[in-house]
């Protein structure tokens, strides 16, 4: 079983909502070609209610543990990190 991401912040800085989290961050080495790959990767994904039906990806998938979403946000906003399948 592998962690699920865990939010750690989240900032706005000129119309710009900036999410970092922790989570697995593993990277896969082809020794034939030498080319290294992310194992994990995270979409942000945002709502105005808390019903899960709600979420809707509001970032391209990332391998990264921060994302920022522009024009972001008027009024409440909740957020969440999905850990994506292999």
């Amino acid at each position: 079983d592998h962690p699920l991401p865990r939010i750690t912040s989240i900032t706005r800085t000129n119309g710009a909502t900036t999410v970092r989290w922790h989570g697995p961050s593993s990277k896969l080495l082809n020794v034939t070609t030498g080319a290294i790959d992310a194992v994990h990767r995270y979409v942000v994904e945002k709502s105005d209610s808390l019903g899960p039906e709600n979420f809707l990806a509001a970032t391209e998938p990332t391998s990264d543990l921060e994302a920022s979403i522009p024009n972001c946000c008027e009024g409440t906003t909740f957020f969440r990190v999905r850990l994506l399948g292999p």
